[in-house]
């Protein structure tokens, strides 16, 4: 196995850095996204509920009813005002973890440049030492021609 070069052990830890990130982000994106089903899910219950509460009262409600169908209905929108805030969270972990993981990506891309401008002005360098070469073997050529 041939020796492994700076850049490519770092252009490595950025990969794994990277790598690691995205799996936060997929986590966090996947708290966020049940926190809002959650969320939606008791949106839907409360609106179903105070339809509920809309025909009872068209059809006749006695008082201890309407009074626990109001509790019932108070107790779900502070549920969802809980669960908004939740919801909120995540989607900022949700954030934080996006801009965490584009940092490692731009660390990982940083280094492939990097990289690729060493290789290049090696490349250069040989090229020019070739040349060097080739013209110092055509001048001693012509030298001892003459």
């Amino acid at each position: 196995m041939a020796k492994q070069t700076v850049f490519e052990t770092l252009i490595d830890l950025a990969n794994q850095e990277s790598n690691e990130a995205a799996k936060r982000l997929g986590q966090a994106v996947q708290a966020s996204d049940q926190a809002q089903e959650k969320l939606n899910l008791l949106i839907n219950y409360q609106h179903d509920y105070v339809k509920q509460l809309g025909q009872r009262l068209s059809t006749g409600l006695n008082a201890q009813d309407h009074r626990n169908f109001q509790e019932f209905i108070a107790g779900l929108e502070r549920a969802i005002s809980q669960q908004t805030q939740v919801w909120k969270g995540t989607q900022q972990a949700a954030a934080h973890e996006l801009e965490m993981w584009r940092a490692c990506e731009r660390k990982r891309l940083s280094f492939e440049t990097l990289e690729q401008r060493q290789t290049l002005s090696a490349l250069h360098r040989e090229g020019r030492l070739e040349q060097k070469q080739t013209d110092e073997h055509a001048a001693r050529a012509r030298r001892t021609l003459h």
